[in-house]
């Protein structure tokens, strides 16, 4: 999980608030597909979760749980709120044909988070910074509560999940044992693996981030 910058809301969506809709369900059409592009774009690409690479938005999820947070019982009404809202993947993975793997179809991110709350928030620099990665690719935190939130209530330690971001980083230290582990490759990487290609960042970059920066300290 990376920190994501949240851009300003489509104006789109401003005219649909100010309409009168207050519902999620009001937000369809042209209004719906632009605001999937922009969570898309501002995300680089990646699901707000997981950091799987996402060329269609599928779904739009509500950090704070619209069920909760619908202008009820004293809390905020987000279900329209822009700054709510993240891009997510489709919340599994189709292994076909090898649908005999134990991760066929498995549910991790929104699928398997249901309305449950999260302490750990994409936009929150603070809770990204309290994530860490073990050498086999595994996302923990200290912090019980977000470690709950990963580990359980997302499922980000899959077994599918934990392979790709161990494959992405055992790529970048071969890259390096190549070229040589020194300050200035390492600080290449970091900052090829902080910005974007073509508008795309690169896939579950968080845990090379996390290597790199350790290594830089």
């Amino acid at each position: 999980m990376i920190h994501i910058v949240k851009q300003n809301e489509p104006k789109e969506l401003i005219a649909l608030r100010a309409s009168g809709a207050v519902e999620y369900k009001d937000l369809k059409d042209n209004a719906k597909k632009v605001v999937k592009e922009s969570l898309l774009e501002e995300q680089g690409y990646l699901c707000a979760y997981c950091m799987r690479q996402i060329d269609y938005l599928g779904s739009i999820e509500h950090h704070h749980p619209q069920s909760i947070y619908d202008g009820t019982n004293g809390n905020e009404d987000l279900r329209l709120s822009y700054q709510n809202f993240l891009g997510v993947c489709v919340g599994y993975y189709n292994l076909t044909p090898n649908i005999h793997h134990p991760d066929h179809l498995k549910a991790h991110c929104e699928n398997v988070r249901g309305n449950k709350p999260l302490k750990i928030n994409p936009q929150d620099k603070d809770t990204i910074a309290a994530l860490k990665y073990t050498n086999n690719g595994k996302i923990f935190s200290e912090d019980a509560e977000i470690n709950t939130d990963v580990t359980e209530t997302l499922s980000l330690n899959l077994e599918i999940l934990r392979q790709k971001r161990l494959n992405v980083w055992d790529g970048v230290q071969k890259g390096l044992s190549i070229k040589g582990k020194t300050h200035q490759n390492v600080r290449q990487q970091f900052d090829k693996y902080s910005n974007r290609k073509d508008g795309k960042r690169f896939a579950y970059c968080g845990i090379v981030l996390y290597f790199l920066q350790k290594a830089m300290l």
